[in-house]
């Protein structure tokens, strides 16, 4: 085992362990199982990433209400097919 040490507010960090504590979880264990996703996928935790702009753009839409709707998947299929 290695100790890490780093600086945090110290209000974020009561917070976090009351957050934490609801989960049955310390600090440690929640930072020991982030480090754990990232090794495993390689990449930080998808909650972390930056959307692209594509990704920004669905989002503004579905914000804006501007979402294809469909009563059925064959209606929906269709619609897939027409947009291209």
């Amino acid at each position: 085992m290695e100790t890490i040490e780093f600086t945090v507010d110290g209000t974020l960090r009561e917070s976090a362990q009351q957050v934490l504590a609801e989960e049955g979880l310390t600090i440690p264990e929640a930072f020991s199982m982030f480090l754990r996703s990232v090794v495993h996928d390689g990449a930080m935790p998808e909650v972390y990433r930056t959307p692209n702009a594509a990704t920004l753009a669905a989002m503004k839409d579905a914000e804006e209400g501007k979402l294809h709707n469909a009563s059925s998947v064959s209606e929906f299929m269709r619609s897939l097919r027409e947009d291209n």
